[in-house]
C-alpha cells in the first residue's frame, strides 16, 4: 500500500485511471469515514460523536481498481474531513507545488 513514489508512477497510475473513469490527472480517489471503537480502552469523552457513539475518523486514498494506497486513522469522530485531510502526510504531499497530478474527492453529502 502506497502512493505512487514518483513521477513515472504517478503518470502510469493517472493514465490507469482517466482510462477506466475519464478523470485526467487523478491517480486516485479519497473520502472519508467514521470507524466505530469497540475497544474499551479508547472509549473516551473526547472520540465521541454528536449521537454519543465513539468512532474513529479514517482517510483513505484507492487507486483505479479500488486498492488502498493511503490510510489516515488517527483522529476522533468527531473531527471534519477537511481538518483530517489538511493534517495528513497526504495533504504536505500532495501540496508540493513540482506535482501536477491530484486525486478525486467525493461529494456526497451524509
Amino acid at each position: 500500500m502506497f502512493l505512487p513514489r514518483n513521477k513515472a508512477l504517478r503518470r502510469e497510475k493517472a493514465a490507469e485511471f482517466e482510462a477506466k473513469f475519464g478523470m485526467p490527472k487523478a491517480f486516485g480517489c479519497i473520502d472519508g469515514t467514521n470507524v466505530r471503537s469497540e475497544d474499551q480502552f479508547v472509549i473516551h469523552r473526547e472520540i465521541s460523536t454528536k449521537k454519543k457513539i465513539f468512532t474513529m475518523s479514517m482517510q483513505a486514498v484507492c487507486g483505479f481498481q479500488g486498492h488502498f494506497m493511503d490510510i489516515d486513522c488517527r483522529w476522533s469522530g468527531s473531527i471534519h474531513d477537511a481538518k483530517v485531510f489538511a493534517n495528513s502526510s497526504l495533504s504536505k504531499k500532495l501540496n508540493n507545488k513540482s506535482s501536477s497530478f491530484h486525486i478525486q474527492a467525493t461529494t456526497t453529502k451524509s
